[in-house]
């Protein structure tokens, strides 16, 4: 029975960059402040939730041989309040990564009532979103050919607090997570995590 779960959730063929997590809970009493809205100090909690679903559904085989995500920072940006007892929801997505750390991308939305009647018909997410290359790889094969020019970097992106994915859908926060992976006292890079784990 184990093998067949582990089986069924191993993301083989997904690619990282268009792989996005979902984690749906509410505002409790207990995640408030005396303003009656989520207390900055309960963004931390509730993210480590998030991102220990996302870790089952990216990384099964990585966790299975005692592999371990282990958390060195998080950045958060906030742009609008939660209020109590308002359901949101967590949208986690890849956002670059290099030979050590690997940066979780974690949105706070709630979505309104009339997105969440069309919820059967799901819009394709967004790829064309500028991606963040930490450091380069280093080729195994040096061309000899003459360097191609740099392509235009894209525009930055709109600071809007609707995300781009729905049209129904309030951005509240922005929290981007820095981790790398262990496996007791060694660093595995982030690039064979994903090769481990059916990633292309």
């Amino acid at each position: 029975e184990m093998e067949s779960w582990l089986g069924s959730v191993t993301p083989v063929g997904a690619h990282p960059f268009e792989w996005e997590g979902r984690y749906d809970t509410w505002v409790g009493p207990d995640d408030s402040d005396f303003n009656m809205h989520m207390s900055n100090s309960s963004y931390p909690k509730i993210l480590d939730f998030a991102r220990t679903k996302a870790s089952l559904e990216l990384f099964p085989q990585f966790l299975r041989v005692g592999g371990h995500v282990a958390l060195s920072s998080t950045h958060f940006h906030f742009i609008n309040e939660l209020p109590l007892f308002s359901k949101y929801q967590i949208r986690l997505s890849i956002g670059a990564w290099d030979e050590k750390w690997c940066y979780i991308v974690c949105r706070f939305v709630t979505v309104s009532k009339k997105s969440s009647t069309n919820s059967k018909t799901k819009k394709p997410r967004n790829t064309n979103i500028p991606r963040i290359l930490i450091r380069p790889p280093t080729p195994f094969v040096q061309s000899l050919s003459p360097p191609s020019p740099a392509p235009s970097s894209p525009p930055p992106p709109t600071h809007e607090s609707t995300d781009p994915n729905s049209d129904n859908v309030k951005l509240h926060t922005i929290a981007v997570s820095r981790i790398c992976f262990k496996h007791g006292r060694i660093t595995v890079p982030p690039a064979i995590v994903f090769a481990t784990n059916g990633m292309s």
